[in-house]
């Protein structure tokens, strides 16, 4: 019924899952340390959204990463390949927008913190996890279209004549 891909290097958004993830560890640690060193409501509302926008990117991020790794294999040399990072990419964003509408909410309730420490600091983990997965998508996709463009040209495929211009024949 579905066929993992043979190469888990293919698989796009897993990457990007990934890197979400070792950002988020990171930021959780340093997270941590920074509150010890303020006062405790601060302290509080710092690791609760910590925690809670983090399991929202991962949240977010998985859509693309189990659309991608239980499709069915595409025919080869087919341009369907992007297709699931960007349906899923798209999905993870209504999951975030969903989440973090949620979090404020609920941090805003629960927390003894302003609505602006709490909208901050929100903000700052919205942005950081965002832009890691972004741009690991992004390298993993130009990585992708790289193989793909190197796998065409070591079959034999040309895909111009070298000696002649197609726009003007004339020039040589």
């Amino acid at each position: 019924m579905f066929n993992l891909p043979s190469s888990s290097s293919n698989l796009i958004s897993l990457k990007g899952t990934i890197a979400v993830a070792a950002a988020w560890l990171i930021g959780l640690g340093l997270t941590l340390l920074a509150s010890e060193h303020v006062e405790s409501s601060l302290s509080e509302m710092l690791v609760a959204v910590c925690v809670g926008s983090g399991l929202i990117a991962l949240a977010a991020s998985l859509p693309g990463a189990l659309i991608e790794a239980f499709r069915r294999k595409p025919v080869a040399g087919s341009p369907d390949r992007v297709l699931p990072v960007t349906a899923g990419f798209f999905v993870g964003v209504l999951i975030r927008l969903a989440g973090t509408v949620a979090l404020a909410a609920l941090c805003r309730y629960q927390l003894p913190a302003s609505s602006e420490q709490i909208a901050a600091a929100i903000l700052l983990w919205y942005v950081y996890l965002t832009a890691v997965e972004v741009v690991t998508l992004a390298f993993a996709l130009s990585d992708y279209a790289f193989q793909k463009r190197d796998s065409l040209l070591s079959s034999g495929r040309e895909f111009a004549e070298p000696s002649r211009s197609k726009v003007n024949p004339s020039v040589q």
